[in-house]
């Protein structure tokens, strides 16, 4: 029975999309509660619609950092599936085979069914891209929405459509929603794709432009607006903002932040310098732990990765022009950028050639793809703050360019034009970079370097023989010549893909040769030389300095490696189970059975627990939420029977949540639940205080 060709590639897109679901999906099961962050506010977010309105972490008291339609997504899993780690990352995972099949779509149409699968092929392989999907943070879904965008503005040009222009900045709109500022990244490109590819007169197009950002800006501030304007008393406090608002957070921490660093400005010299904070709510004490007895590598010695203004040091490096290509970054999303470049050039040598008719669309793709591709590298070569998986949103450029030029240049290659030479000179450059970044890594290199090198060069050599002989006879080993030349390419980022198979770091996920459970680790020697490595390198035993001189001791029979990839700060992992098994077993009618001053302690809590907890600091612990008078009226008045003092980040620096922490250790009571005896888990062993003996009677 002969399989009819459009048969054929809708039996290749869904493997495809199966495939990017294996990778994606495979092993979920086994990383337990996956982002505890986003897990513990998803189950507060469904017991009630005030939670859930307001993203809000704990009962009521906080919010989580981001807006709230990413997270409603995953209720929507919870709901149907149960709170589980697993159930949450698999809303993720659909999001992203989603995002395969409408990368497809939108490169099928206009480049062909092979540059659509091609296209769709390059994304479900991305590592970073596979990995971030992994987990239940909420870059898969952002993808997924800019691509829906995507397309709506492709066609809202093509067909001169206003219904659709005002689609795609709804779904723009919804994107912002879910990461606020990251979704906007892609704006210049949609921007400039519709002002100067779209045939129309240039007053319509100003008047549709101008229904555009309106409907951008209703849709995008809608929620922020509702929560902003709610009295503080009858909502959460929006977690990880100084001043309780939804737009400062947006434009602040999750904006501009991002670019000059967390702590940028005078209060991040302030941090830096360990000097007094003239607002002591806002003291994030995170920012002056220093390392004893180990190195902490590619980062500045007194930050942590993964916390605080270090974060853009220590993920990605030093800033500059190369920066995608260093050895923190390279590996992730880069191997095919060269590539990427020679898909632009294949599109203006496109748009040149083809016929009038066909400008057009050929100038939207020209536009759209490359100005993406611009504002994701500056965004990247000068950003003081991201985390490695942000690369998830540039993905798609490099994917979709990448397909472009190998198509394109093999069209031009097949007329025989002077640009014949542009497909096997793409596939060398891009094979040359990739030897540079997998020569990094030890073991890798004995075993890809050769793969690749006799594969380029035999279809380089094979694109030039053909290309000079000029013979009929020899057109039949073109497309063999070409296939080898892409398995070429592809391979490394496939290897660093599968990497990613038996799981990875759900809080910030990488792939390659050092996440746990490297899938090819020892085999072939292929073992990683350790200079991407995230881990501290901490003997056990070793300690913390904290800031006027105190100690945080890491405990002995503690991993330390565990410690800096997640089990410590950034992963709600572990809980104490004799403190579980003491709320559990005293419930209360207070309005808090338990206040906790950051996110981490608060976590193993919620998840285990049905417990109303109150989280005073937030994320990292350091949200002016309350000050010091404020909490003991609520002590006062019954509304918190217990407080969890301990775990990184709470009561440290000289803040209210210091001065909470103390004042509770002068004139509470401790509770001896058992924790000595629980967990290897620091932070999420502390000392819990009876606040009953304080309430006015």
């Amino acid at each position: 029975m002969k399989i009819s060709k459009s048969n054929l590639y809708r039996i290749a897109l869904i493997a495809i999309i199966l495939l990017g679901g294996f990778f994606m999906g495979f092993g979920i099961w086994k990383e337990g509660s996956g982002n505890a962050y986003y897990t513990a506010a998803v189950k507060s977010m469904l017991q009630n619609f005030h939670n859930f309105f307001f993203a809000s972490f704990d009962a009521g008291y906080i919010t989580v950092d981001k807006p709230a339609f990413g997270l409603w997504i995953q209720c929507l899993f919870g709901l149907i599936f149960g709170v589980h780690g697993w159930s949450l990352i698999l809303a993720e995972v659909v999001c992203s085979m989603i995002s395969i099949a409408l990368l497809n779509h939108i490169i099928g149409r206009t480049f062909g069914k092979p540059a659509g699968l091609l296209a769709s092929f390059l994304l479900a392989t991305t590592p970073i891209f596979v990995a971030a999907s992994k987990t239940n943070n909420l870059d898969a879904s952002l993808v997924m929405m800019t691509l829906f965008a995507t397309w709506a503005l492709l066609v809202a040009s093509e067909r001169k459509s206003l219904k659709l222009l005002l689609l795609a900045m709804f779904l723009e709109g919804i994107a912002f929603n879910i990461k606020t500022l990251e979704a906007f990244m892609v704006l210049p490109a949609f921007v400039v794709c519709y002002l100067f590819a779209t045939k129309i007169k240039i007053s319509r197009k100003i008047i549709n432009s101008a229904a555009a950002l309106v409907m951008l800006l209703v849709v995008s501030l809608c929620w922020i607006l509702a929560v902003d304007l709610t009295p503080a008393a009858d909502r959460s406090y929006v977690g990880s903002s100084s001043t309780n608002s939804q737009l400062e957070l947006a434009l602040g921490y999750n904006g501009i932040q991002r670019i000059i660093g967390m702590f940028g400005g005078n209060r991040g010299n302030q941090f830096r310098n360990n000097a007094p904070i003239d607002d002591s709510n806002q003291s994030n004490p995170l920012n002056d732990i220093s390392f004893n007895g180990g190195e902490q590598n590619n980062s500045s010695p007194n930050m942590i990765p993964g916390i605080g203004g270090g974060i853009g040091a220590s993920e990605g490096g030093q800033q500059g022009p190369l920066r995608l290509f260093n050895a923190q970054m390279a590996s992730q999303a880069s191997w095919l950028i060269p590539l990427a470049l020679f898909g632009i050039l294949a599109l203006i040598l496109r748009y040149r050639k083809v016929e009038d008719e066909n400008k057009s669309e050929s100038l939207r793709h020209l536009l759209l793809w490359s100005v993406w591709f611009i504002s994701m590298y500056g965004f990247f070569c000068i950003s003081s703050f991201f985390h490695r998986y942000y690369l998830s949103m540039f993905a798609p450029a490099i994917a979709a360019l990448s397909a472009i030029a190998i198509v394109e240049l093999f069209r031009f290659f097949k007329l025989r034009s002077t640009t014949a030479f542009l497909l096997p000179a793409a596939f060398l450059i891009t094979s040359i970079v990739e030897i540079i970044i997998v020569n990094r890594y030890t073991g890798y290199r004995t075993v890809l370097i050769p793969v690749i090198c006799v594969l380029t060069f035999i279809s380089v050599a094979s694109l030039i023989l053909i290309n000079i002989l000029n013979d009929l006879k020899l057109l039949k080993f073109l497309k063999p010549a070409v296939t080898i030349g892409i398995i070429g390419v592809l391979i490394t980022p496939f290897v660093w893909t599968c990497t990613t198979i038996n799981g990875v770091q759900t809080t910030t996920p990488t792939a390659g040769p050092d996440i746990r459970g490297d899938m090819f680790g020892g085999m072939f020697g292929m073992n990683g030389d350790g200079n991407n490595r995230r881990d501290f390198q901490m003997p056990n035993g070793g300690d913390f300095q904290l800031p006027n001189g105190g100690n945080f001791q890491m405990p002995e029979n503690m991993n330390p490696n565990e410690f800096a990839n997640g089990n410590g700060f950034m992963d709600g992992g572990n809980a104490n189970s004799a403190l579980i098994d003491f709320i559990n077993n005293n419930p209360s009618d207070n309005k808090y059975l338990i206040a906790t001053m950051n996110a981490g302690s608060s976590e193993p809590i919620i998840l285990n627990t049905d417990a109303k907890v109150m989280t005073i600091g937030g994320f990292l612990g350091s949200d002016p939420s309350i000050t010091l008078e404020e909490f003991i009226e609520m002590v006062k008045e019954g509304q918190v029977k217990y407080f969890l003092a301990g775990g990184m980040g709470g009561g440290m620096g000289n803040g209210a949540q210091g001065q909470i922490t103390n004042w509770v250790e002068q004139n509470a009571t401790v509770v001896d639940y058992g924790n000595g005896s629980s967990t290897t888990n620091m932070r999420n062993s502390g000392t819990l205080y009876d606040l009953s003996g304080l309430v006015d009677n």
